[in-house]
């Protein structure tokens, strides 16, 4: 299998990831339920404070366990108090995970979804601004780094003017938690929502979010937690009051190595070796000549083709064929495909990881060959 879709999910992991599978052989029983909890809790625990770590986030902000990205914004944003929040604001390069969710809430309780403005594909602060003075920010959630073209966006300026408000702001960190350095402190992120089989290199089925403690945040699922039994209601206290009934635990244990391993490759160690393996990346896919690449001056980790012949669902079966793992179509992103003029064919994505090897990109290389061989 020759894997560039990363962006779906990071493959292959870090060796010290699958130890993970041992410690749960050992350690597998329920938190917080059995003879074996306190160790159990003390793995979970240490995850949950790697995690702030590698944000920066200090005690004034507390980690939440769901089973995915998708799932923990869907808890986050329908548990926020919606009766205090009129004006949501998004940047075109949101998920489904975000756009869907919005635009539910908008059928449900009236609330308005606007776009903030952009200068081309940057978010334009000037005109932002000016949107905000008119219609107050509520909620702004921004798409750190574009499933679609890796567009880091600069939403720093967009919070501190979002905070003049008094607005919650949520940065969706799904393809840049653990890959780019980010301070919540300073950056002024109430939540950041993580995708743990991503760029944090730890198992499918697990998610979830940093918070800022002072953000209300209900429960919208009730069960278990092994506590306060007796009492009818959830745990008001975080992270309980958003973790009910059994646990991940082989997914957390998964993140409790890989949160290890980032912390001691440190980010400018990664950095290098993503920039690394992102110039082979383009440098393969701008000389094949099939296709026109969607050029992004501070993308990371993920190009968009566009194909100079046929549509990009032609490509399928071809890379089917030499095992060749990309994602074609519109990537669950469909208005950032509409802003980069790709919307409704989509385009082909290639996306990298630190855990490409020079052979991979041979390989890619070879089976591009062909293809324009027999386009040819």
């Amino acid at each position: 299998m020759i894997y560039f879709d990363n962006a779906s999910t990071t493959f292959c992991k870090p060796k010290i990831v699958y130890k993970a599978l041992k410690l749960y052989k050992r350690y597998g029983a329920n938190i917080a339920r059995g003879n074996n909890q306190n160790k159990s809790r003390q793995i979970i625990e240490k995850t949950r404070e790697n995690l702030k770590r590698l944000v920066k986030a200090d005690d004034g902000y507390e980690v939440f366990f769901s089973q995915s990205a998708t799932f923990a914004t869907n808890q986050i944003i329908k548990g926020l108090n919606l009766e205090r929040i009129k004006n949501i604001y998004i940047s075109r390069f949101e998920h489904n995970a975000v756009l869907r969710v919005v635009y539910n809430l908008k059928k449900r309780y009236n609330v308005n979804v606007i776009f903030l403005e952009m200068q081309g594909i940057e978010l334009d602060i000037k005109k932002i601004e000016e949107q905000f003075r008119n219609n107050h920010p509520d909620l702004v959630i921004i798409s750190h780094v574009s499933n679609v073209c890796g567009i880091v966006q600069n939403y720093r300026p967009v919070f501190y003017e979002a905070k003049k408000y008094k607005s919650i702001t949520i940065l969706d960190m799904a393809q840049s938690f653990g890959m780019i350095e980010v301070n919540f402190v300073k950056d002024k992120i109430d939540i950041g929502i993580f995708a743990g089989h991503k760029t944090l290199y730890g198992f499918s089925g697990i998610g979830g979010a940093v918070i800022k403690k002072s953000v209300g945040i209900n429960d919208l699922l009730q069960g278990g937690t092994g506590i306060d039994s007796a009492s009818e209601e959830m745990p008001n206290e975080y992270p309980l009051k958003l973790e009910p009934g059994t646990q991940n635990v082989l997914g957390i244990y998964s993140l409790f190595y890989s949160t290890k391993y980032i912390l001691r490759l440190g980010y400018k160690k990664i950095a290098k070796i993503e920039q690394r393996n992102f110039e082979r990346l383009k440098h393969t896919l701008l000389n094949c000549g099939l296709f026109k690449i969607i050029d992004i001056e501070n993308a990371k980790s993920i190009i968009s083709c566009i194909p100079i012949k046929y549509q990009p669902e032609n490509f399928e079966r071809f890379f089917s064929k030499y095992n060749l793992i990309v994602r074609i179509g519109l990537q669950c992103s469909p208005e950032a495909h509409r802003l980069l003029g790709t919307f409704p064919s989509g385009t082909i994505r290639f996306s990298i990881s630190i855990f490409n090897t020079k052979f991979n990109f041979v390989r890619l290389k070879r089976i591009l060959n062909k293809m324009k061989r027999l386009l040819n």
